[in-house]
């Protein structure tokens, strides 16, 4: 009913898109709290926040939860034109999905 809320964030910049984990123990956002726009990943408390796309030169969005939990999909301009990435919750292991520097992607949906 909203009668109890807690505020997750605490800085003066934009936290964006929210969106829990499967397992409801973690939360990803979009953050510009590094100058451009990040992927972040933190407990559902609000603890422990940390950026997963870490590429300072790009924005990093719309974050999605694979269905097991241990990845993300998001879309990035990291290599120009805007595609749709995926990541394992550490930041490593990053694959662009659809790799086409004449079209944009974004908005990204997982499907099992």
């Amino acid at each position: 009913d909203g009668a109890v809320q807690k505020r997750l964030t605490r800085n003066e910049v934009n936290d964006l898109a929210p969106l829990w984990s499967p397992d409801g123990s973690l939360i990803a956002y979009e953050t510009n709290l590094d100058g451009d726009v990040e992927v972040y990943v933190m407990t559902a408390s609000g603890g422990n926040p940390r950026n997963i796309t870490n590429m300072s030169y790009a924005n990093d969005h719309g974050p999605v939860w694979s269905p097991d939990g241990e990845q993300l999909m998001f879309y990035s301009n990291r290599e120009g034109s805007w595609d749709i990435f995926i990541t394992h919750l550490d930041g490593s292991g990053v694959v662009n999905l659809t790799n086409t520097p004449d079209v944009d992607e974004q908005t990204p949906v997982w499907r099992p």
